[in-house]
């Protein structure tokens, strides 16, 4: 005990209240943690539900007419009905055509730009399409976003596809698009695009999106490596 300190000090100290000057330095560190958190847009996205949830809580009820084709591409009706109301269709091509080269350059294709597997035994499901479905729909302009992601996914299913598989698929890319959604609003309406896409990036590296595992049975957070290129 020091010199002059009165028996029992640190003890009164305690019981009136008083932090001592380490455990207040500890204390406005866990707060600035905290407060980085909160304020940081990935690390305070939630982890992914599971797949029983993503199935129950991430469908929606399919057009009854089959795509339309617009100026080269594919539209539900949903989709091409809101895109047009909103008044940009050719927007929505735009912002598609960008984050679809911009998941091609971050996740490549193992054996090749001309192949179109993007790192898995199918087109799909993986961490290139996770990518850029929550990039395009972070990118959509206006309130119109959330309308048009979700009429993307309208499309009525093929008789010749697996129904449980093509029930993940739509509940992977409404979710993600949420999330892109989500991002976007948490950096803001001015936030620079290289912003918006490096949250993403680190979205899915974090597994705070959803992609298929590899034989395509499960919804799991992205992350994982069976999705990933081999290192050249």
């Amino acid at each position: 005990m020091p010199p002059g300190e009165p028996a029992g000090s640190a003890q009164n100290g305690a019981a009136t209240g008083t932090v001592h000057q380490p455990a207040q330095a500890l204390q406005n560190a866990q707060s600035a943690l905290a407060q980085a958190g909160q304020n940081d847009p990935v690390a305070s996205l939630p982890a992914p539900p599971s797949d029983e949830d993503l199935l129950r809580d991430y469908q929606v009820e399919d057009d009854w007419l089959p795509p339309v084709e617009f100026n080269g591409q594919p539209y539900t009706w949903s989709e091409l009905v809101t895109a047009l109301n909103s008044g940009a269709p050719w927007g929505q091509q735009r912002v598609q055509g960008e984050a679809a080269d911009a998941a091609a350059r971050i996740f490549p294709d193992p054996d090749g730009p001309d192949d179109p597997q993007g790192g898995r035994p199918d087109v799909g499901g993986n961490h290139r399409d996770a990518f850029r479905h929550a990039y395009w729909n972070a990118l959509r302009p206006g309130s119109s976003a959330a309308e048009v992601g979700v009429g993307h996914e309208r499309h009525p299913d093929r008789p010749d596809r697996d129904p449980a598989r093509e029930a993940r698929a739509e509940a992977m890319d409404l979710y993600n698009n949420q999330i892109g959604r989500q991002i976007a609003a948490s950096l803001g309406p001015d936030a620079p695009a290289e912003d918006v896409h490096r949250a993403i990036e680190r979205a899915v590296l974090e597994g705070k999106l959803v992609v298929f595992n590899e034989d395509y049975s499960l919804l799991v957070p992205s992350g994982g490596p069976e999705d990933f290129p081999p290192p050249r």
